[in-house]
C-alpha cells in the first residue's frame, strides 16, 4: 500500500517545488498530471522525473483523458507516454480507450462521476486490465454507502487494485480504502487533482504504520 502525491503539472518550478513537498510528506510515489499542461508542446518531463527520483520516489505519468476527468486531450499525449516509457516511468491511461498499454508498467483506470458500477462490472473489468498486462487496476468511483463500496473492494480479479471514492465528504472512505488494501492511494500536494481527495501528508500518516 503506497501513498501517491499527485501534482498538477503547470509551471515546472512550482512543480519542483512541489515534488520537494510529496517528498517531505512521505511520498512512495508522484503521480505527474500532464493533462494540466495546456501548452501545443509535452512538458518538461525528465527533470522532474529526476528530480523525483533523486529523492526515493517513483514517478506515475497520467495524461488523463476529459471523458475520465481530465483537463484536456493534448495533441502529444502518445508522445508523453513514449517518454515516459523511454524514462522507465509508470503510466496511467484508461482502461475503456486503451487497446495496448503504452508503457512497461501502466495503471489501467475507470472512472464512475455519476453512479457506482455493479459488482459484475467490476469483476469484469479488473480482468480486463490484468489480461491487457496492467500493472495495476485504478477504480475510482462515487460510493453509495460504505457497504457498497467496500463490495467493491473485495470484488476485483487484480491482485494489485487502487480504490478511490470520488466526491465531497469521501475523505474518510478514502483514509479506509488505504487501510483495507487499497494497492495505490493518492493525495493532494497543492490543488487537488479529483473531488474528495485528501491532503498527502494526512494520508502518509495513515499508511505509515503499515511500513514498518
Amino acid at each position: 500500500m503506497y501513498a501517491v502525491g499527485s501534482i498538477p503539472f503547470t509551471d515546472p518550478r512550482e512543480v519542483q517545488n512541489l515534488i520537494i513537498k510529496a517528498a517531505a510528506a512521505g511520498a512512495d510515489f508522484v503521480e505527474l498530471r500532464l493533462d494540466y499542461w495546456k501548452e501545443q508542446t509535452p512538458p518538461p518531463l525528465k527533470g522532474a522525473s529526476e528530480l523525483a527520483r533523486g529523492y526515493g520516489m517513483g514517478v506515475i505519468v497520467t495524461v488523463r483523458h476529459p471523458k475520465e476527468g481530465g483537463v484536456w486531450l493534448p495533441p502529444w499525449r502518445d508522445d508523453a507516454y513514449r517518454a515516459a516509457d523511454e524514462l522507465g516511468l509508470v503510466c496511467d491511461s484508461e482502461l475503456k480507450f486503451t487497446d495496448e498499454v503504452p508503457c512497461r508498467k501502466t495503471i489501467l483506470s475507470v472512472h464512475y462521476f455519476d453512479d457506482q458500477p455493479e459488482l459484475g462490472e467490476v469483476r469484469r473489468m479488473s480482468e480486463e486490465a490484468l489480461n491487457k498486462g496492467a500493472w495495476v487496476f485504478k477504480i475510482a468511483t462515487v460510493a453509495k454507502d460504505e457497504l457498497s463500496y467496500f463490495a467493491i473492494m473485495k470484488e476485483s480479479a487484480h491482485p494489485r487494485t487502487a480504490f478511490m471514492p470520488l466526491g465531497e465528504g469521501t475523505e474518510r472512505l478514502r483514509l479506509a480504502s488505504a487501510l483495507l488494501g487499497s494497492f495505490l492511494n493518492y493525495g493532494s500536494v497543492g490543488e487537488p487533482t479529483a473531488p474528495g481527495q485528501v491532503r498527502l501528508s494526512e494520508l502518509a500518516r495513515v499508511l505509515s504504520p503499515l511500513s514498518c
